[in-house]
């Protein structure tokens, strides 16, 4: 959990020295601090998604730990969207990530799409 507030806090000083405001925007590929803040519940859901990948084959110990994958945020009026996308790092697997729809105002997940 230190990690992700850790991490959480250095994507948000990225997001504001980038010029990013509160607004609904994305910026020099940065998103608004909002939206980051915003991103625990769909962690929280990924990091539970990815307890499936525990068979201990080579493709699950990639697909099943978080560090192998980047974070897109998309926002809206109305939400948010996280895309949690595996980076292929001369592997090659494809699938294993999901993307979660979040409500701005309740910050509750409104739709979840698995990547297959």
């Amino acid at each position: 959990m230190k990690r992700l507030q850790t991490l959480l806090a250095v994507i948000i000083v990225f997001a504001q020295t980038a010029g990013c405001t509160s607004e609904v925007q994305s910026c020099g590929g940065a998103t608004s601090a909002d939206g980051v803040a915003m991103s625990g519940p769909a962690f929280a859901a990924f990091r539970d998604h990815l307890k499936e990948y525990r068979s201990g084959s080579d493709m699950d110990s990639y697909l099943g730990d978080i560090a192998h994958c980047d974070l897109v945020i998309r926002t809206t009026e109305l939400m948010f969207e996280y895309e949690f996308v595996p980076r292929s790092e001369g592997q090659r697997y494809k699938g294993g990530g999901a993307s979660y729809t979040v409500n701005r105002r309740s910050g509750k997940i409104l739709r979840v799409e698995y990547m297959k």
